[in-house]
């Protein structure tokens, strides 16, 4: 399927087509979607079966610009500071670092080759977990310091 300014191709790599569990909200969420869909295709005049989830109001991918433009309002409309489509998944992998997911867990779920792009390009650290990982380390030390004899 093309657009003018969309070509929906296969995958990037074998690493890229992957499983990911889904909890229960997000399932809810994604087949709340797909009924908005399915009652969007019946309204429609001409409709295409892209087979996505998310697209514009005839079947289509979403438009880059549009969806650029989209988001951009939601976030001012919530308050938010306005930040690209890739700040949440920056985001994401952060907090999920900062909640102690294995790195290998989070690239994978990212769909990245390796923890080291994860790290490089993904990861901030939050204030204050530089403080903690030292406290982390000197409880670990006090723990492991033999009794004092006197």
């Amino acid at each position: 399927m093309t657009r003018r300014d969309v070509s929906v191709v296969g995958v990037k790599s074998h690493r890229s087509e992957r499983p990911i569990a889904l909890v229960g909200d997000e399932v809810a969420l994604l087949r709340q979607q797909r009924g908005a869909q399915s009652a969007t295709r019946l309204a429609a005049a001409e409709w295409e079966d892209s087979g996505l989830v998310f697209t514009d109001g005839h079947g289509r991918p979403i438009h880059q610009y549009r969806l650029r433009r989209t988001f951009k309002r939601l976030l001012e409309d919530a308050g938010l500071p306005v930040v690209n489509l890739y700040s949440p998944r920056r985001t994401m992998a952060s907090i999920m670092h900062a909640l102690g997911v294995p790195p290998k867990v989070i690239a994978s779920r990212m769909g990245l080759a390796d923890t080291q792009v994860l790290f490089r390009h993904y990861i901030k650290e939050f204030d204050g977990q530089d403080r903690k990982a030292a406290e982390s380390m000197a409880a670990a030390l006090r723990a492991a310091r033999p009794e004092s004899r006197g």
